[in-house]
C-alpha cells in the first residue's frame, strides 16, 4: 500500500511540474518607443537594451513570469538636449534612479494569441500596478511579444501638471525572443 502511495505521489509531482513548465524566452531584438504631445507636436523616443528574463508558454500562461529592467540612459528622442533635460531631476532623475523595472503579478488572456500582463511598474522610485495587453506569436525557437498601452507620467513623478505637455505617454514594446 505504501508503495501504491509513493508511485502516485511521484507521478502527481511530475504532472505538477510539467503542467507549470514555461519556456525561457532571452530578449534577442527590441524595439521600444514612446510618444507624448509637447507643445501639440508629437515627441518620439525610444529606450533600448532590456535585461531580463520572460518565461511564458501559452498552454500554462497563467504561471509565466517576467522580471524585465531597462537603463533610463539609453532614452534618445532625436534632441540630445532634450534627452540631457528629460535625465535630470525634474523628470527622470536618471543619476537617482537610473533603471525602470516592470514585474508581472499575474497573466490574463483575452482570446488565443492576445493576452494582458499585470504587472509592476517602477519608475523614478514610485511602483504601480499597470495592465498591459499583448499579443504573443511563437514559431520555432523564437517568440514575439507586442503590445501597445498608455500610462500618466504624473503617476510617476515624470515632470509637472502642464498645459504644454501631455500626461499620458503612448508606449509601444515589440520583443523578438529565441528559447534559452
Amino acid at each position: 500500500m505504501n508503495r501504491v502511495k509513493l508511485i502516485l505521489s511521484v507521478t502527481l509531482m511530475f504532472l505538477m511540474l510539467s503542467y507549470t513548465a514555461q519556456t525561457n524566452w532571452k530578449i534577442s531584438q527590441s524595439n521600444i518607443t514612446f510618444k507624448i504631445k509637447n507643445a501639440g507636436i508629437t515627441v518620439n523616443g525610444n529606450l533600448s537594451s532590456p535585461k531580463g528574463i520572460i518565461s511564458f508558454d501559452e498552454q500554462n500562461y497563467k504561471t509565466g513570469k517576467v522580471e524585465v529592467s531597462i537603463e533610463v540612459n539609453t532614452l534618445k528622442t532625436g534632441v540630445s538636449k532634450r534627452d540631457e533635460h528629460l535625465k535630470k531631476p525634474e523628470y527622470f532623475d536618471v543619476a537617482a534612479f537610473p533603471t525602470i523595472k516592470l514585474n508581472s503579478r499575474f497573466f490574463g488572456q483575452e482570446r488565443e494569441g492576445h493576452y494582458v500582463l499585470h504587472a509592476n511598474l517602477l519608475m523614478k522610485g514610485i511602483t504601480k500596478a499597470i495592465s498591459i495587453p499583448f499579443t504573443y506569436t511563437e514559431q520555432g525557437n523564437n517568440a514575439t511579444f507586442n503590445t501597445t498601452f498608455k500610462i500618466n507620467r504624473l503617476d510617476f513623478g515624470i515632470g509637472s501638471k502642464s498645459i504644454i505637455l501631455s500626461d499620458d505617454v503612448t508606449i509601444q514594446i515589440e520583443l523578438t525572443t529565441a528559447k534559452n
